[in-house]
């Protein structure tokens, strides 16, 4: 258990220290299988071969990826979510960090520091005070000529939260992923994660759409079978009968879907089992 104590009033910890520390790094590298979780009683995720026969409904893949525009648009993508975490309050932070049973006292509970990056994607994409954190600053800034800006910026402000299964690898490229609340399936590009992932592996994230292929915000984590089956069973099962379609999440419902996921994997311990570089 890492702690860190000792800090300002203002907000635990600085968000701008966060950057320096290079915990925001996003395209984060997992490894769930081979680390061993800090806490007690940690079920690991099993890993099963479902392949999916409705692949047609998957996005396709690009014949051939421009990773040169990839990468840049994963650097303006950093650059922006570095400047979203400076505007989050102390107000704020403290109140995210309660709703996962982070906080004891003035000292701030981490299993690891990739679940500090978890906690500050939560902060500036899921929780919302009439907006969140991401949509008041993408509001205030400049307009822009720039194609690349405009293509990350429109992804930012349609970012989905959720939980995914892998149902087919491109190795080198990307996942073929199945979003296990709306239903439909997404091709998400991510080199690192096409090499360290098997199929039937579970993912808990953010992604965001960009022109033909998905990215995540840098902040997925493993999740395992008994988590996944207690938030459809528990979660989406009340969902469905307040919301009725799911497959379009209202605003609130998705932020408590963060919520819920999150709790939950850490809980289970499968948010320590990340490296994020």
């Amino acid at each position: 258990m890492h702690t860190i104590d000792g800090l300002p009033s203002h907000i635990l910890p600085n968000p701008s220290e966060v950057v320096c520390w290079g915990v925001w790094a996003g395209g984060g590298h997992l490894s769930p299988f081979q680390t061993k979780a800090v806490r007690t009683g940690v079920r690991h995720p099993p890993v099963g071969f479902i392949l999916s026969a409705a692949m047609a409904m998957i996005t396709p893949i690009l014949a051939c990826t421009d990773w040169e525009e990839y990468q840049r648009l994963r650097v303006i993508l950093r650059q922006h979510q570095n400047a979203a975490v400076k505007t989050i309050s102390g107000f704020t932070f403290r109140k995210c960090a309660k709703t996962f049973g982070m906080l004891d006292g003035n000292k701030l509970m981490l299993e690891s520091e990739s679940e500090l990056t978890i906690l500050m994607d939560f902060c500036i994409y899921s929780h919302r005070q009439k907006r969140t954190l991401m949509e008041k600053y993408l509001a205030k800034l400049p307009p822009t000529d720039d194609a690349d800006e405009k293509v990350v910026r429109e992804a930012m402000s349609q970012s989905r939260y959720s939980m995914y299964r892998i149902e087919k690898i491109i190795q080198g490229s990307g996942l073929h992923v199945h979003d296990l609340v709306r239903g439909n399936r997404l091709f998400l590009v991510d080199e690192t994660l096409s090499k360290t992932l098997k199929t039937g592996a579970l993912l808990g994230g953010r992604l965001i759409p960009l022109p033909g292929y998905w990215i995540t915000t840098g902040a997925c984590f493993p999740l395992s079978e008994e988590v996944v089956e207690d938030v459809e069973e528990v979660f989406l099962r009340a969902l469905k009968m307040t919301e009725g379609d799911v497959s379009s999440l209202s605003a609130e419902a998705e932020e408590e879907l963060a919520a819920v996921v999150i709790g939950a994997a850490m809980e289970d311990g499968t948010t320590s089992m990340v490296d994020y570089q």
